[in-house]
């Protein structure tokens, strides 16, 4: 319970969040919102909370990895904080797990992050749920354990 709490607590630290561990064990456990934080601070909060729950669920049910899955993932991080986006590219709705539409930046330096249409040129090269700890490998081509052709 504490590891969990804690990697939530540091993981919206970096977004932004100022609630603290002993916050968040309150507002776990006995859902106590804390004085002075915001709202939005603390939805993100419970939002990971409950995506962190439920990816525990499908590890332990070695569910196969899918872009459902990590759609479905997305939504429960942002169901409290996402927004709908209208942009040249199209409409999404990042509290129901769309897929982004657009690139986007993050960080001091501005370090970019592709958009969905953008990594239409990869390929799914190999996913292992059963046999090793679960990792997605994106790669162009083939995979290190698949045949090379």
């Amino acid at each position: 319970m504490r590891k969990r709490q804690f990697s939530i607590t540091h993981s919206t630290a970096i977004e932004g969040s100022t609630v603290t561990e002993i916050e968040n064990q309150l507002l776990f456990d006995e859902g106590i919102t804390a004085k002075g934080r915001s709202l939005q601070e603390q939805m993100m909060n419970l939002d990971l909370k409950a995506a962190y729950e439920q990816s525990m669920r499908w590890a332990r049910q070695h569910m196969d990895f899918s872009v459902q899955m990590l759609k479905n993932l997305s939504a429960l991080v942002m169901k409290n904080t996402g927004a709908s986006y209208n942009t040249a590219q199209g409409s999404f709705d990042a509290s129901k797990g769309d897929l982004r539409l657009v690139g986007v930046t993050a960080g001091i330096g501005g370090r970019s992050y592709m958009n969905y249409p953008s990594l239409g040129r990869w390929q799914w090269a190999h996913v292992s749920p059963r046999h090793e700890p679960p990792a997605i490998r994106v790669r162009i081509g083939t995979c290190e354990n698949c045949q090379r052709g």
